[in-house]
């Protein structure tokens, strides 16, 4: 620490090498007002890492709503989220391989009440309305969470064109975790939310995520939109089987659909925050800061280890513990099991360790297994066209052909509801780094769309082209 101190006061502790940064989101000032900063470093060594637009603004102390002060806000808060990443377990030194280098981060990329990560960039975007212009990017719960999905895809790569509802709602709720371990991993943020709450257990700025953004959705689109409401994790949502839910709902209806669905993990994910602080003799800004990150160690350890299959909730909760029990001999196991239970997650710890897995070349093989599912039926332009399934199973048997085939076809059903397929086809070859190409798909739906059809040796089929 002192050595990286010394070399900022070297190369750029002049005074104006601080910039106004917002450590959670424009909605949440009264409780975490706009700070100064001094700003990272340059990336250096084998990380992970960011580039920006060219000719970016000298650092310093720029008022927010101007371009200056949004540069700055989404770089401080996207490096943030790697730091979390670091603070929890270890930062990563590539992104997916499919991204091969940098990827780029956009401060400003259009018009539109979004953000976007699709394997070449993190994008945020504008939206002039009555009460001035929304920028995703002015929000770190943003900025942290499309970065969460770019962690996750480096994780776990294998995730990206899976097509069972659980894997796309986990992707949703781990950049919802980031989020929310970014504002816990800050000293400032935890003394500010004891102080103004005295609790965890209570509704608050930290655990509500995005709520500028979702302000600015109500505003234009009305309060039935789905996103017209801030995600929280402090919630009581229960698991359900995904296609017994509806495919779209309102803000405070639990649906099938992804960003909906996320919020029964990232309930669980802060229950179990909540359940080590609570077992705290001390109840002060450190002591929440250990638990936020022994969570948070845990589930990147969770996320690491799980398996493939449909229940994914279960399995990475079910990892969770397993790195307790060899790292802490267990001492988060009733915070994890009842965080889980109280959203209808039951976890049982194999009492072999068959499917253990931190206990590699067991004598029962997990096989990944591919298929192909056809979506016909589901819509005139998907008539021939087929989903990819792939999930792990035993060798001494495979999962129902009709659970899998039912799930990947409920998880179309819930991108066609909600608007997140591209209208057209995109052949793979006119695909640069999963985005397609703006020429076959109409502009307005290039950052809308979660999906694609894509022509892979002849065969038509639908494949993500990025997060929203």
């Amino acid at each position: 620490m002192a050595t990286r101190k010394s070399q900022r006061t070297k190369t750029q502790l002049a005074p104006a090498a601080t910039v106004n940064y917002i450590p959670n989101d424009p909605l949440a000032l009264s409780d975490a007002p706009v700070r100064v900063i001094e700003p990272h470093l340059a990336q250096t060594g084998e990380v992970a890492r960011f580039t920006f637009i060219a000719g970016a603004p000298r650092a310093g102390r720029y008022q927010p709503g101007t371009a200056e002060f949004l540069f700055w806000q989404t770089r401080e808060a996207a490096l943030g989220a790697l730091d979390t990443l670091a603070w929890c377990d270890k930062p990563i030194a590539h992104w997916a391989e499919q991204v091969g280098g940098a990827l780029e981060l956009l401060p400003d990329a259009g018009h539109q009440l979004n953000a976007y990560y699709n394997r070449r960039s993190v994008s945020f975007f504008s939206a002039a309305g009555d009460n001035g212009t929304t920028f995703s990017g002015a929000s770190a719960d943003v900025v942290a969470h499309e970065v969460g999905h770019a962690i996750l895809d480096s994780l776990r790569p294998d995730l990206w064109n899976s097509a069972f509802p659980e894997h796309g709602a986990f992707h949703e709720s781990f950049g919802d975790c980031v989020a929310l371990l970014s504002a816990l991993r800050d000293h400032g943020i935890r003394a500010d939310l004891l102080r103004a709450n005295g609790s965890v257990d209570n509704p608050n700025f930290v655990e509500a995520t995005a709520e500028d953004l979702c302000d600015a959705v109500r505003r234009t689109f009305g309060p039935d939109h789905p996103a017209a409401k801030p995600r929280h994790a402090l919630n009581k949502f229960v698991w359900k089987l995904p296609t017994l839910l509806p495919t779209v709902g309102g803000p405070d209806v639990l649906t099938g659909e992804v960003h909906s669905f996320a919020r029964v993990f990232t309930g669980c994910f802060y229950d179990t925050v909540r359940n080590i602080f609570s077992a705290q003799r001390s109840k002060t800004s450190g002591t929440l800061g250990d638990a936020a990150r022994t969570a948070g160690h845990l589930l990147v350890g969770g996320v690491q280890r799980a398996t493939g299959r449909p229940r994914f909730f279960e399995e990475v909760g079910t990892a969770m513990l397993l790195v307790d029990a060899k790292l802490n001999n267990g001492e988060n196991s009733n915070a994890i099991t009842n965080a889980f239970r109280a959203h209808g997650i039951t976890l049982v710890v194999p009492a072999s360790s068959k499917r253990n897995p931190l206990a590699p070349g067991d004598d029962e093989a997990e096989i990944l297994v591919h298929s192909l599912v056809s979506l016909d039926g589901l819509s005139p332009d998907l008539d021939g066209v087929f989903a990819q399934s792939a999930e792990y199973v035993s060798d001494r048997g495979i999962a129902p052909e009709a659970v899998t085939t039912d799930e990947v076809r409920f998880f179309v059903e819930t991108l066609l509801d909600n608007g997140s397929l591209a209208g057209e086809s995109v052949p793979t070859s006119r695909m640069i780094a999963g985005e397609p190409d703006s020429s076959r798909v109409p502009s307005e739906l290039v950052y809308s769309a979660t999906h694609a059809i894509q022509v892979v040796d002849n065969v038509q089929l639908l494949r993500r082209i990025g997060f929203v």
